[in-house]
């Protein structure tokens, strides 16, 4: 199965997936449906990519996985699974924070200006507002995907309206270039791309808090599994540790996959 490391990490259907162009998607076998996993493989992959991870974090993150795991010469077990991979060479340094603006009619003709910063989410990299004139000093955001609006009084001073709330985000406010007041039905779509604030030098710390069986049930005493401990037990640099870990989780996931 092609990239079928990360593909099992992933654990998303192949035929649900993004286009292409998506942030940072490669390519998952069309066929391969998300399986489900023992308690402990779920539990560690709730440390690694999170509960309930959006698909910019979880592309992300496995582009940082992937990249760490070729990193070493026991990318070799990576490859033994299957060697057709199609992200090795890519730069791990992959995110940075963008907001933009497209208009969603005609009469959105004004431009944006932003103001603030949206405060991330728990595994979640990408926002998006539908800001919408409601009167002439009067614009309501909506925060996509959610029921959650506010709408905000504005003034104009100088050919820019006084500070827009984004609903759900109130650190994050946006401004409208008017030369008077606001032309009415006009709208707008804001998104807003976060750089997270997790790192991967954190996942260590962060399995140590979670019920000890279920690392034990990925570090049998058993070849490969053994060797995968080693890294993760002994070694100090990150690379070494993450590489053991990941790779006794993606070797336990197949065995998983391939036991029904």
């Amino acid at each position: 199965m092609i990239n079928h490391a990360r593909t099992l990490l992933l654990n998303k259907d192949g035929d649900s997936r993004p286009g292409t162009d998506f942030y940072l998607e490669e390519y998952v076998d069309p066929s391969f449906k998300a399986l489900e996993y023992s308690n402990s493989l779920k539990e560690l992959r709730a440390v690694l990519v999170g509960r309930s991870p959006d698909n910019y974090y979880l592309n992300f993150r496995l582009r940082q996985y992937m990249t760490t795991l070729h990193s070493t010469e026991f990318e070799s077990y990576v490859y033994q699974m299957d060697p057709r991979v199609t992200y090795v060479g890519q730069s791990p340094e992959v995110v940075k924070t963008n907001n933009s603006y497209s208009p969603l009619n005609a009469l959105a003709t004004s431009e944006l200006v932003f103001e603030g910063a949206v405060i991330p989410d728990p595994n979640k990299l990408a926002h998006s507002w539908r800001v919408s004139a409601i009167a002439p000093y009067v614009v309501r955001t909506l925060l996509e995907g959610t029921s959650i609006s506010v709408d905000t009084l504005v003034t104009v001073n100088e050919g820019l309206t006084s500070p827009i709330v984004m609903a759900g985000k109130p650190g994050f406010l946006t401004r409208i270039y008017a030369t008077g007041s606001l032309t009415v039905g006009a709208e707008w779509r804001v998104s807003s791309f976060v750089e997270p604030t997790d790192d991967l030098s954190d996942i260590p710390g962060l399995m140590q808090s979670i019920d000890p069986q279920h690392l034990a049930y990925i570090f049998p005493n058993t070849l490969p599994y053994s060797t995968f401990k080693e890294l993760w037990v002994k070694q100090s640099i990150l690379a070494y540790q993450l590489s053991g870990l990941l790779l006794a989780w993606v070797y336990r996931a197949e065995e998983e996959r391939l036991n029904g």
